[in-house]
C-alpha cells in the first residue's frame, strides 16, 4: 500500500470549519495531511491518532511570495509555542495540527476572525471573480445577440453553442460562489452579534462544486463527441489535443512559480518569470498545434496522398463522397482530385465537397461544387431555406422555383441572374437541401441521377 494518496478536494477558502473537521477525520483514519495544492491535497499515511485541527488567514500573503515570509515565520513560532505545529499552507490559509486533546484555541475572536477572512476574500477571490464574471457575461451576451440576428451562424457551430453553454455555467458558477460567500457573510455577522460563533457553512457548497465538475467534464468530452458525430474528427482531435497542452501549461506555470518560492526568489521577480514562462508556453504549444492543425489539414479531413501531373495535384486514392462526376455521367476519368469540408452541427449538418477531374484523352476537365445542409429542426429548415434564396439577392440575382419532378425531389430552385438562367441549383427535400454548382448544364437522365444519389 503506498504510503501517500492524493485526494481531489473541493473546499472553499473560507469555510475553515470544514477544513479542520475533514482533517481531524483524515488522521483518525490514518491519513494526516502533507501539501494542499489548488485541488489535490497530499497525504502521509500515519497512525490512526486523534489530531485538532486549526485554520487561520494571513490575508497579505501572495501566492508567489518566497516561503515562509516574515509574517508566517512570526505565525510559526506563536503557534508552536500554543502547542500548534505547522502543516502547510493553501493560499492564505494556514493549516496547523495538535495531538493535545484540550489545546489552546488558536482564533478567541469569531468578529476578528471574520475580518481577517473577509480581507482575504476582498484581496484574493472577489477581484478574480468578478473579472470572470463580467468576461462570461459579454460572451453571454454576444452569443444571445447572434442568436437573434444569425441563428444559422450560431447552430450551425458546435464550437458556439459549446462555448455559450460553458460560459453560462462558469457565470452560474460564479455567481452561486459569491452569493454563498455573501449569505455566509451575513449569517456569520449575526450569530457573532448574538454571542456565537461564525455560521457553519456545511457540505452543500461542495455538493454544488463537485456537481459543476462533473457537468462540466461530461460537456468537454460531449463537445468531442458531438464533432465527431457531426463528421468533423480534425475538430475534435484539435480540442483534446489543445486540452491536454492546457493542463501542460498550466502545471508547468504553477511549478514554475512553486519552484521560485521554495528557492526564495522575490515576489517581484518570482512573477515577471512566472508571467514569462506563461507567454513563452502559451505562445510554444497552442502555436504549435495550431500550426500543426493547419499544416496536415486537420480542419478539411486531413491531407490526401498525391501527385503531379500535367502541374496539377491529384488524389492518389479519392475520399469517397455522395455524388461524384462519374455518378453524373457514367464516365471513368484518369485522374481526380476530391475536397471535403465539414462545417456544420448536431443540429445543423452543413457539409461541402468539390471535385475535378481530367479525361486524359482530350486533356478536357471538369468541375463539381455542392453543398449539403441538413437541419434537424423545421424552424431551422425554414431559416436555412431562406437563407439560401436570400444569400446574395438582388435585382439582378433571384432563385425561382422550377418543376421538381425530373430531380425527384419535393422542390427546386435554380439561380437567375439578368433574367437568364445560371447553372446553379438547390434541392430540397424534408431534412436536407443541396446547393450544386456544375460546369455544364445537366441532361433530364443526369438530374435524375443526381436526385436519386443525393436525397435522404
Amino acid at each position: 500500500m503506498s504510503e501517500r494518496k492524493r485526494r481531489f478536494e473541493n473546499f472553499a477558502l473560507y469555510d475553515y470549519q470544514g477544513v479542520e473537521a475533514h482533517l481531524s477525520r483524515m488522521a483518525a483514519k490514518g491519513w494526516r495531511l502533507e501539501k494542499a495544492g489548488n485541488s489535490l491535497w497530499t497525504y502521509r499515511q500515519a497512525e490512526p491518532a486523534e489530531v485538532r485541527y486549526a485554520v487561520t488567514y494571513s490575508h497579505r500573503v501572495s501566492q508567489f511570495d518566497p516561503v515562509p515570509t516574515e509574517e508566517q515565520e512570526v505565525l510559526e513560532d506563536l503557534c508552536e509555542a500554543a502547542g500548534w505545529s505547522f502543516v502547510c499552507d493553501w493560499n492564505q490559509m494556514q493549516i496547523f495540527a495538535s495531538e493535545d486533546p484540550n489545546p489552546v484555541p488558536l482564533e478567541t475572536d469569531d468578529a476578528l476572525r471574520l475580518d481577517v477572512i473577509h480581507k482575504t476574500m476582498k484581496k484574493h477571490f472577489f477581484p478574480a471573480n468578478i473579472v470572470l464574471l463580467a468576461v462570461g457575461a459579454l460572451i453571454l451576451a454576444s452569443s444571445v445577440n447572434m442568436i437573434v440576428r444569425t441563428p444559422l451562424k450560431f447552430f450551425g457551430s458546435n464550437g458556439r453553442m459549446f462555448c455559450s453553454l460553458m460560459y453560462l455555467l462558469v457565470i452560474l458558477l460564479v455567481s452561486y460562489n459569491l452569493g454563498t460567500y455573501l449569505l455566509w457573510r451575513r449569517q456569520s455577522e449575526k450569530s457573532i452579534a448574538s454571542g456565537g460563533t461564525c455560521a457553519p457553512m456545511g457540505s452543500g457548497y461542495r455538493k454544488a462544486a463537485l456537481i459543476s465538475l462533473i457537468f462540466v467534464i461530461f460537456c468537454a468530452v460531449g463537445y468531442a463527441a458531438l464533432e465527431a458525430m457531426s463528421k468533423q474528427v480534425g475538430y475534435a482531435v484539435f480540442y483534446l489535443a489543445y486540452l491536454a497542452l492546457f493542463a501542460l501549461l498550466v502545471v508547468s506555470v504553477h511549478g514554475t512559480k512553486n519552484l521560485l518560492k521554495r528557492r526564495g526568489v522575490s515576489k517581484g521577480k518570482n512573477m515577471a518569470v512566472t508571467l514569462a514562462v506563461d507567454f513563452i508556453l502559451t505562445f510554444a504549444l497552442i502555436g504549435g498545434l495550431m500550426f500543426v492543425a493547419f499544416r496536415y489539414d486537420w480542419f478539411d479531413g486531413g491531407k490526401q496522398d498525391s501527385y503531379i501531373y500535367q502541374n496539377e495535384r491529384w488524389d492518389s486514392e479519392p475520399v469517397s463522397i455522395p455524388l461524384t462526376i462519374t455518378d453524373i455521367t457514367g464516365e471513368e476519368f484518369d485522374h481526380i482530385r476530391r475536397d471535403e469540408y465539414a462545417h456544420g452541427s448536431i443540429l445543423l449538418g452543413n457539409r461541402s465537397y468539390r471535385e475535378r477531374v481530367l479525361r486524359e484523352s482530350d486533356s478536357q476537365r471538369l468541375n463539381l461544387e455542392y453543398e449539403i445542409r441538413e437541419p434537424k429542426t423545421q424552424w431551422l429548415y425554414d431559416l436555412t431555406l431562406k437563407d439560401f434564396l436570400t444569400e446574395k439577392q438582388d435585382r439582378t440575382n433571384v432563385w425561382k422555383e422550377e418543376d421538381p419532378s425530373g430531380w425527384q425531389a419535393d422542390s427546386v430552385y435554380q439561380r437567375y441572374t439578368n433574367g437568364e438562367p445560371v447553372n446553379q441549383w438547390l434541392l430540397c427535400w424534408p431534412g436536407r437541401m443541396v446547393q450544386i454548382i456544375p460546369d455544364e448544364e445537366f441532361s433530364p437522365e443526369e438530374m435524375s441521377r443526381i436526385g436519386q444519389k443525393l436525397r435522404p
